[in-house]
Parts: structure tokens; sequence; C-alpha cells
């Protein structure tokens, strides 16, 4: 279980997140939806340690070990397009120790995908499902994806939520959506 106490971002003297206490039991998929601007993405910044906040976190307060607590797919692309596939999965292997290439590897065979392809060649669906592969092929207790689908055909959200399903027995799951 992972529980967050009092949590609080101000930006610019502008409360964002005001006194948030929440906790998520292990095998728990969680959405955050709300409007732009609402808080979404920075309560998950937060989360990952990316945010400085004031507030209690149960896998530790510093953004050390919640780096190392959580897994993040941010909605944009973290790295260049013009990087090979490889490249960014060896970047993976030496930024996170918890990163597994052989769920990797599993994860490029479902999608029929080459670690020598170059990410810009890849449709904006694929780069999404390329990005929450990478994520989820980290091995850590809570999964932490903002906006992932964005982009992705309804029949392929359909296939990773099959696929991520099983993975969650012992970890968990928040997700962001935007509603308008």
């Amino acid at each position: 279980m992972f529980e967050v106490s009092h949590l609080q971002k101000i930006f610019h003297q502008k409360k964002i997140l005001n006194n948030i206490s929440f906790n998520i039991r292990d095998g728990s998929i969680i959405g955050l939806v709300g409007p732009n601007g609402s808080g979404k993405t920075t309560l998950l910044k937060c989360l990952t340690g990316l945010y400085s906040c004031k507030g209690y976190f149960s896998c530790g307060n510093s953004p050390e070990e919640r780096k190392a607590f959580t897994s993040y797919m941010a909605s944009s692309f973290p790295f260049t397009s013009y990087s090979k596939l490889r490249d960014v999965i060896d970047i993976y292997c030496l930024l996170f120790p918890d990163f597994s290439e052989k769920v990797m590897e599993k994860h490029l065979q479902n999608l029929q995908l080459k670690d020598s392809q170059l990410v810009h060649h890849l449709s904006y669906g694929y780069q999404r499902q390329f990005y929450l592969s990478l994520s989820l092929s980290r091995q850590v207790p809570l999964y932490l994806f903002d906006e992932p689908f964005q982009g992705i055909d309804h029949l392929s959200k359909k296939q990773w939520f099959n696929k991520c399903y099983p993975i969650l027995q012992n970890t968990a799951l928040l997700l962001s959506q935007v509603i308008n």
C-alpha cells in the first residue's frame, strides 16, 4: 500500500495542490480525471519526486526514494525522436536499476518493433506504446502514467489494459486523463 498525507504544492504563490491525502492499495487501478490545469500532472510529478512539495509519502519523503518507488510516463516524449529504440532502452538500463530488458524485449515483440528502428519513424500511437512499454518494464510498486493512451487506437488501448492487469498483482497504477 502507498499512502500520501497532506500533500501541498505551490507555484508562484498559488496553491495548486492543497492538503491532499489518499491511499493506493496493491492491485489498484486509479484514474485521475479533470480538465486541463486541474493539477493532475502536478500531482503525478510530486509523487515521482520530479517536483518538490510538502507532505508525507509512505515510500519516503526524499525525491530519490520516490523515484525508486515509481515508474513515470510523461504525457510528452522525454527523448529525441531521432534516437534508435535501442538507444532509448540503453538509457533506461543505465538510469533505472529496476529496468527489465527481458520484459522490454517482450513488449517490442508484441508491438512487432525492432530496436534498430528510429523513434521518429514510428507512428504517434506506436511512439506512445513504446514509451508505455519502457515504463512498464521497470519493476516498481507504483506506475504513474500521464495521459498514457493519448493517440492510441481503441483496440490497442484494450490490449494494453489486458496486458497491464496481470502485472498489477503486487503493484498499482495511477493514470491521468483529460476530460472536456
